[in-house]
């Protein structure tokens, strides 16, 4: 489709006409067009209108591109909640700003996505450590990441191994 051809321009006017064709299929309701739209607002690209940085416009795309099981929307939105940014989610109480994060991760990771695994591990590892509750559920979302031979989740595991946080048994 027409969004794939506008990531190969290289000239600045090019690059312009792909966004301009990433928001034609933006408006068309495409889970990729989606996602990429909100990358362009992320980093402050509006097309040939003025260009604004702008991280909340970006949701409500990713929501839209997550609602059609794009994973690397899942991730994204997941990393964006993490980060403090709670729009299109229910703000109400600690307990569901605590979910955001790890609900939109859990639905790319289910989704085959190996970095939104990794992160739930991070995620989980992290609240763990603030609870002071076993780290198991951690351990196993980086062992899962570790065995498709993801680095980070490998120097993790090796860590909590020769630490002995988060070990069955240990």
């Amino acid at each position: 489709p027409q969004c794939h051809s506008g990531v190969i321009y290289n000239t600045p006017n090019e690059f312009v006409r792909a966004i301009d064709l990433q928001q034609s299929q933006a408006a068309e309701g495409g889970a990729w067009a989606q996602f990429m739209k909100a990358k362009f607002l992320m980093a402050g690209i509006a097309g040939s209108t003025v260009p604004t940085l702008s991280p909340e416009a970006a949701i409500p795309r990713l929501e839209l591109a997550s609602e059609q099981d794009f994973a690397p929307a899942q991730c994204q939105l997941g990393h964006m909640y993490r980060k403090g940014f709670r729009l299109g989610f229910d703000p109400s109480g600690e307990e569901s700003k605590a979910l955001a994060p790890q609900t939109f991760y859990q639905k790319a990771a289910n989704n085959g996505h190996v970095v939104a695994r990794y992160n739930l591990g991070m995620l989980l590892y992290d609240l763990a450590n603030e609870t002071k509750e076993d780290r198991n559920d951690a351990v196993q979302h980086f062992q899962l990441v570790a065995e498709d031979g993801f680095p980070p989740a490998q120097f993790n595991l090796a860590v909590m191994h020769q630490s002995g946080k988060g070990i069955v048994g240990s």
